[in-house]
């Protein structure tokens, strides 16, 4: 059994058997009566034509991977046991070359390369390549098939014999457009994955087929053989890989190629620069250095298979064979020394190649750079006198509207309405923090009289001489009457209190100090009373003094809440001195 032929069986595994009859039968009539079917077969077609190529057995066991190689029974390649030959393949051929999925390989060699630089390509001009395809579809039936036929070696039965004679197909030599563009697109990525430096954008072809490893779907199945490299990648044969190179220059414009050096972009938006004479030198460089690794390598498994030889030969007494591997796994230390400073000597070399040609892009860089700040500075905008001129005129358009806007506002009652409550709040705030601070003063004021006054002792206020009535302010008379009045009732209730009989000198004498204390702590509180009285005067002497003020500006609309707001204000002090005055009684 062929590689296509265990390749087929592992792809029909998933489906029915009626499903592989189905595509397997003749389906050109449906064309026109079921066009969804018909897409769907040819669509499966596709698939598999394309999964057979990336495996490696489209054309053979490790055949080409990007042209399909149609013979001229390719109908019996494709053959099965459980459903036969596709009868519909020549259809299939034709839908595909169609829909560009297909382009014969000598139309697409036949384009010329481009004169410009490969970054003046694009993408899309692998379109254009395919423009008589495209206008095939728009053609007859009867002229496409006649076209098909002499041009690509196609025949086809007409839309009435088609029950009759089946399909047949010629050779030809098809290029699969959509794995040609997977790979490019793989080898990119790769590309730009490892790409750090100038140096890493050199390949030679051997080293480039490196970049295919791990492409997906590209293990060929189990008894197809070939086509595989080391660890897995793909080894595209030299036609093939000439396809490659040639989209990736002519059509991607992403690729340089001479002989054997190629250059990739630094970056995936970067273009290609023209291959240098001293590249091609570094390139050899550094595939020397790759096959001193691996010479390294190499030496270095020698020398343990000759170690385990002799330990081998020692254990089981054969003391010649034993020392014929230690001679030679010294032998083979010694050119492993070699290499190893050589291979050591020639990675610093690449190393300030690197080092060097990474300087010369950092200058090419401050070169650009400089030119680029320098063009911009000699701009006529950035010039002295235009940006006098500008900033005059900028600010003589900010004075404008600053006078625009002042108009404006003048004009609109309720912002002069705001405007002046503004002001009032300000005042009364104002008048606020003046209050308290009056308070504040007031109480550091009366605070050390108090302290003083109970501090002093009964001798002291008895030595002290007494206030007369005239002597008092007029202010303090009410207090201090209420004071006496009070200590002479409560003098008269405790002699009422005293028990009928005459009381001892000791007890008399306790009396009198209670009546002292007494005396004392009215005196104390008709003190504070008045202390509190002279503050509370001054306050309202200041009080009347800023209203004073007030009343000379032109705010008489301000005055009056003003004014409650300080009568408001005087009521709590006023209860607040009577409740202090209770309580010191």
């Amino acid at each position: 059994m062929s590689s296509l032929s265990h390749f087929l069986t592992s792809q029909f595994l998933p489906l029915s058997a009626s499903e592989v009859q189905a595509h397997y039968s003749s389906f050109s009539s449906s064309r026109h009566s079921n066009p969804a079917a018909f897409d769907a077969h040819v669509a499966w077609w596709a698939r598999l034509v394309c999964r057979a190529a990336r495996a490696g057995v489209l054309n053979g066991n490790g055949g080409r991977r990007l042209v399909w190689n149609v013979q001229e029974a390719e109908e019996m390649r494709w053959e099965e046991e459980s459903v036969g030959r596709p009868m519909g393949l020549a259809e299939v051929l034709q839908s595909l070359l169609a829909s560009h999925t297909l382009l014969p390989l000598p139309l697409y060699l036949s384009r010329p390369l481009p004169s410009s630089s490969p970054s003046s390509s694009s993408p899309s001009s692998s379109s254009s390549s395919s423009s008589a395809l495209a206008k095939l579809s728009a053609l007859p039936g009867a002229l496409a098939k006649g076209f098909l036929s002499l041009a690509f070696g196609l025949e086809l039965a007409s839309g009435d014999a088609a029950s009759a004679s089946r399909q047949r197909v010629n050779k030809g030599e098809f290029l699969l457009v959509s794995e040609l563009r997977a790979y490019a697109s793989h080898v990119l990525a790769a590309h730009h994955a490892r790409c750090t430096s100038a140096l890493s954008t050199l390949y030679t072809r051997s080293s480039f087929q490196a970049l295919l490893a791990g492409l997906p779907g590209a293990n060929a199945p189990a008894g197809a053989g070939g086509g595989e490299g080391e660890g897995g990648g793909v080894q595209l044969d030299e036609a093939d890989l000439q396809l490659l190179l040639l989209h990736l220059e002519r059509d991607l414009g992403v690729a340089r190629v001479s002989k054997d050096v190629i250059k990739l972009p630094l970056s995936p938006h970067a273009s290609v620069p023209r291959i240098e004479a001293n590249e091609a030198d570094v390139l050899s460089l550094q595939e020397t250095h790759r096959r001193l690794v691996a010479q390294v390598a190499d030496l270095e498994a020698r020398i343990a298979a000759k170690k385990q030889a002799a330990l081998e030969h020692s254990r089981a007494a054969r003391k010649a064979q034993a020392l014929a591997a230690l001679r030679g796994k010294k032998e083979l230390e010694s050119v492993l020394q070699r290499r190893l400073g050589a291979e050591a000597t020639l990675g610093g070399v690449l190393l300030k190649i690197e080092q060097a040609a990474g300087d010369v892009e950092i200058m090419r860089a401050y070169a650009l750079s400089s030119s680029t700040l320098r063009s911009l500075l000699a701009a006529p905008e950035l010039q002295h006198a235009h940006i006098e001129r500008t900033s005059a005129a900028l600010s003589d358009v900010l004075a404008d509207q600053k006078e625009i806007d002042e108009a404006v506002h003048s004009l609109d009652p309720t912002a002069q309405e705001m405007a002046q409550l503004d002001d009032d709040e300000e005042i009364a705030a104002e008048l606020r923090a003046l209050q308290e601070e009056v308070e504040s003063e007031t109480k550091m004021k009366a605070e050390p009289q108090l302290q003083q006054q109970q501090q002093q002792g009964p001798q002291q206020q008895a030595t002290t001489t007494p206030t007369t009535p005239q002597n008092r302010p007029q202010h303090q008379a009410a207090p201090l009457a209420a004071a006496a009045a009070g200590g002479a009732v409560a003098a008269a209730s405790s002699a009422r209190a005293a028990p009928v009989a005459a009381p001892s000198a000791a007890q008399q004498q306790q009396q009198q100090q209670q009546q002292q204390q007494q005396a004392l702590g009215s005196s104390n509180a008709a003190a504070a009373a008045a202390a509190d009285a002279e503050a509370e005067a001054e306050a309202e002497a200041d009080m009347r003094a800023f209203a004073a003020r007030l009343q000379g500006l032109s705010l008489a609309g301000a005055v009056a809440p003003r004014a409650e707001l300080s009568d408001q204000s005087q009521a709590p002090r006023s209860a607040k001195t009577e409740k202090e005055r209770e309580a010191a009684q």
